[in-house]
């Protein structure tokens, strides 16, 4: 009877040993593929979302809930895509906003107070961004006006979606009261290109033909040209309207 007991006792503690090692495996299976994952995540581009705003001191209702119009619709976007980040970069200052609460990193520069060209303080807001977010020179950026509007079906976002290492730069060529195939203008309302891209764009003082000049240096099979671009914009107006 003694024997038995014993007998029995060993087999229940091989089985309680075996069921430890089937769960130490089951546990270093798990933690590898996250650790994995995070090596694929921190190797692998990522898509930087830079959304540009300049709130005045005195803000009127229209124009902040453009802003929130805008943000939202880039977020109802990137809901669904992986391994992207949204910033919203505003140039006036740091200091509580509206904007703190939309759920973004918000990123504020003193940039305005150099008194240039919109475009051009847009350009130090975004390469302000880059700094301080370490962003790399193969990450995609997206540029985009923050009181625009995406469409619900926009063919840039269609892009983004799909997007590859073989694309190296997504925009519309031309003005945005007539789009056409001179690539000496575009529309910087809404724009994607690598990042190392953006560090070549030199000052000019209609910056739309700085951003297209630089798109020249790209091998034009990896240049998604789109036209429309689905996003509605109001270049100096409150008026929208979809290019």
């Amino acid at each position: 009877m003694r024997s038995l007991r014993k007998y029995i006792y060993t087999i229940m503690n091989i089985i309680v040993i075996g069921i430890v090692i089937i769960c130490i495996f089951k546990l270093f299976k798990y933690y590898m593929s996250q650790y994995e994952s995070f090596i694929d995540n921190k190797n692998s581009n990522v898509i930087y979302f830079i959304i540009t705003a300049s709130i005045n001191d005195i803000e009127d209702i229209t124009r902040r809930e453009q802003y929130i119009n805008g943000i939202t619709s880039v977020l109802n976007y990137t809901t669904y895509l992986s391994n992207c980040k949204v910033i919203v970069v505003e140039n006036n200052g740091l200091r509580p906003t509206y904007l703190d609460s939309m759920g973004v990193d918000v990123y504020y520069t003193d940039n305005n107070s150099l008194g240039l060209e919109k475009g051009t303080t847009e350009l130090l807001d975004i390469n302000a961004c880059i700094n301080k977010y370490n962003i790399r020179d193969d990450d995609f950026v997206v540029k985009m006006t923050g009181r625009y509007k995406l469409d619900l079906n926009s063919p840039f976002m269609n892009e983004i979606s799909r997007l590859n290492t073989d694309t190296e730069c997504i925009i519309r060529y031309g003005s945005f009261y007539e789009p056409d195939n001179n690539k000496n203008d575009c529309i910087t309302g809404l724009i994607g290109i690598r990042c190392k891209y953006i560090k070549m764009i030199k000052s000019s003082p209609i910056i739309e033909h700085a951003w297209a000049a630089t798109s020249q240096l790209i091998e034009p099979s990896k240049v998604i040209v789109l036209n429309p671009l689905g996003i509605y914009i109001c270049p100096g107006s409150n008026e929208y309207f979809l290019v």
